[in-house]
């Protein structure tokens, strides 16, 4: 009679200890997937706010390059870098024959 529960409490130790396991190695199996999904979405995280910083920085310097092109493409500019180039200024414009076709038949 002892023998058979001794038998029965060893083969429930035993489903026990095999229950354990199985159980402990789930937790760490659970644990590493864990954090290699944290460790996903910080790198997202951070991959993001540098790209966020990066737009800023090429925005401020669209407006910059989009003023000075305004300020060079202003009349006052052209005008004083025309005055450098020594050319001279244009009296009488004569316009070439216009009704005349040009391209061969």
């Amino acid at each position: 009679m002892q023998r058979k529960k001794f038998q029965k409490s060893r083969r429930s130790k035993r489903k026990f200890s095999v229950l354990r396991l199985v159980s402990f190695f789930f937790l760490i199996i659970f644990g590493i997937f864990y954090l290699l999904q944290i460790n996903q979405k910080s790198t997202f995280a951070y991959k993001s706010n540098a790209l966020k910083k990066r737009i800023n920085e090429l925005q401020e310097e669209k407006e910059l390059l989009e003023l000075e092109a305004s300020k060079l493409q202003s009349l006052k500019s052209v005008s004083q870098r025309l005055k450098g180039l020594k050319m001279v200024a244009v009296e009488q414009v004569e316009y070439w024959g216009g009704n005349e076709s040009v391209a061969a038949k």
